[in-house]
């Protein structure tokens, strides 16, 4: 995850943060995402059990304007945001709208399982400038390294948008093996 995407820019040569929105225990009920919508009658509403499974969509963490405030404090030279779950598309996209309302300059990199299947439909929003698809611990570094100069084709898996509004996705990178 996260720690090793760090890791890998620190062993590069780069400051990297790990900005932790999720571990402040704050919880706050979200609609259900459109894409759920059609299983919303089986959520158990009233079940007060500790062992619950499931009664409701919710934003962990820290709020969107506290997230942006901070990344505007730091200003880092780039944010990547997790979008792992699909229901969860628009929690990330919210989180990133936020951060490119304080810091338009700063440029935003997705990643994550969500991420690498569906990159041209989020690569549709302009708060959106990179999807890193695939394992990211070799392509963030690379990304990192070429970001204000570029040429970001040699970037693995890196998908963006062209001046024109087509998107480019070079090729994934391999499988780290081995995982330790």
């Amino acid at each position: 995850g996260l720690e090793y995407l760090a890791a890998s820019l620190i062993a590069d040569g780069h400051n990297a943060q790990i900005l932790n929105t999720t571990g402040t225990g704050q919880s706050t009920k979200i609609p259900v995402p459109r894409e759920m919508a059609y299983m919303e009658e089986h959520y158990l509403k009233q079940d007060l059990s500790p062992f619950r499974l499931f009664s409701h969509f919710q934003h962990l963490g820290l709020q969107f304007c506290e997230i942006a405030k901070r990344t505007a404090e730091y200003q880092p030279d780039l944010v990547g945001i997790a979008c792992n779950f699909t229901p969860y598309e628009g929690e990330s996209l919210e989180c990133a709208r936020q951060i490119k309302a304080k810091c338009p300059q700063i440029p935003i990199v997705f990643g994550g399982h969500h991420a690498t299947v569906e990159y041209a439909s989020l690569l549709q929003n302009t708060c959106v400038d990179f999807v890193i698809r695939g394992e990211g611990e070799h392509s963030i570094c690379h990304l990192a390294r070429v970001l204000t100069k570029g040429p970001w084709t040699g970037v693995p898996g890196l998908a963006y948008r062209l001046p024109d509004g087509s998107i480019h996705d070079n090729p994934l990178s391999p499988p780290i093996f081995p995982l330790e």
